[in-house]
């Protein structure tokens, strides 16, 4: 935006008044000096210049927001694009994989390991360890004693010493008192030196006995932690040691919750219900599981997302109807077959003579006022299942080998007697 100084009057030699302004537009650098005769004239020329270079800049602002919002049309619609390109391919893969549910199934594992469930780990905590004792105690190094031969202590004669006696007594008795006094002295040293070598070492000694005790409680402490855990351990072992055996035994509640288990770890997609609930009879080794299937409503039906740049906004295509109800009878059929096949898979002690899937929608989703409606019901032997080529037949075809009982058209929910129901 354009600045302008104050008004400036200046007068010539001859005393006329001479009107100057400074104007400038720090953003487009420029800058200039207007002058007139009048203060009236400066402002008008200073203002039609201020009012051009606003415009000018104005003119580029716009152009340049023009731009930046082309870029950024330009930048959302590519990621539009590619959003829509993976949420493509997401539901192409859904539907894929509606196709697959059997064959998904019967590449997995159900058995429950047993061993698996056991928890073999030891005590995470280690042992403590001592630690380090302090340093020993080293008797210090104190002088050697004096004796009384030592060159420090010998008296030095010359031969006044041999004529006058009584001068050379004085050099011995003042030689005998220095070696009296260091050897006093020398005494003092060792004797308060062996008395702080006495008290290090018993310091050292109550700081060993210290260090001991403390180690002793830590590991008394560490190895009652360490049994406790062992126990628990041994303990949830043997639990799953006892559930196993009444599996084996056939015990109804052992074998509901086993089964419970195989069917709640099943990976179905997102919008199907995956509700159920199970009846066993351990005389006849007959499993009955009455199984909530998805609604035609509840099937993914999107096979492309398209994004338009000119709202920012996805569109999505869907599969045909006809094409949806196929698919809703094929994903009916699958799913009957994959959980007879997780059941009997997972049977690894022969509890399952037989196994029958009843699937059926709730109240509201169904064509009849009870709490369910049954729509399809199949029953199978282990003998039978195990000479079935599950990997090579259409799951149509298998569960009109099995006898099984469906509408015509399944996707309408047309109720079906159960062959046998959860009790």
């Amino acid at each position: 935006m354009s600045k302008h100084s104050k008004i400036i009057v200046t007068h010539s030699s001859r005393g006329i008044p001479q009107y100057e302004i400074e104007i400038q537009h720090e953003e487009l650098s420029k800058f200039e000096v207007v002058k007139g005769d009048s203060e009236a004239e400066v402002w008008e020329k200073a203002a039609a210049r201020m009012e051009r270079w606003d415009r000018e800049w104005a003119g580029r602002q716009h152009a340049l927001e023009r731009k930046a919002e082309k870029y950024r049309k330009m930048r959302a619609a590519r990621r539009g694009r590619e959003l829509a390109r993976k949420r493509t391919e997401e539901a192409r893969q859904t539907l894929i994989s509606l196709t697959n549910l059997l064959q998904q199934a019967l590449e997995k594992e159900h058995g429950i390991r047993w061993d698996a469930l056991k928890d073999h780990s030891d005590y995470s905590r280690p042992r403590p360890t001592r630690p380090p004792y302090p340093a020993d105690v080293t008797r210090p190094v104190v002088p050697a004693e004096p004796q009384p031969g030592d060159e420090r202590f010998s008296s030095r004669t010359d031969p006044l010493d041999w004529i006058i006696g009584s001068r050379k007594e004085r050099k011995q008795k003042a030689s005998h008192e220095q070696f009296e006094q260091a050897h006093r002295e020398w005494q003092q040293e060792q004797q308060a030196a062996e008395e702080e070598y006495e008290a290090q070492r018993k310091k050292r000694q109550a700081q060993v006995r210290q260090i001991d005790e403390a180690y002793r409680i830590a590991v008394a402490r560490w190895e009652d932690q360490r049994a406790r855990y062992l126990n628990e351990r041994d303990a949830r072992n043997a639990a799953v040691e006892e559930k196993r055996a009444a599996f084996e035994r056939r015990d109804p509640r052992a074998v509901l919750e086993v089964f419970e288990r195989v069917l709640t770890e099943s990976d179905y997609p997102e919008t199907f219900p995956q509700a159920f609930s199970l009846d066993y009879n351990p005389g006849r080794r007959i499993l009955v599981v009455d199984y909530e299937v998805p609604a035609i409503g509840d099937m993914p039906t999107v096979k492309q997302v398209r994004y338009r740049a000119d709202g920012d906004r996805f569109e999505k295509r869907h599969i045909s109807n006809a094409l949806v109800k196929k698919l809703y009878n094929t994903v009916l059929y699958q799913i009957a077959l994959r959980t007879l096949h997780e059941l009997f898979a997972a049977d690894t002690g022969g509890v399952l003579h037989s196994v029958v899937f009843n699937g059926y929608l709730p109240t509201g989703r169904s064509k009849t006022n009870g709490d369910r409606t049954f729509i399809l019901s199949v029953k199978a032997g282990r003998e039978e299942w195990q000479r079935l080529n599950l990997g090579e037949l259409n799951p149509r075809v298998v569960f009109k080998r099995l006898k099984g009982v469906a509408g015509a058209r399944p996707y309408t929910g047309e109720p079906v007697k159960p062959l046998l129901q959860v009790d």
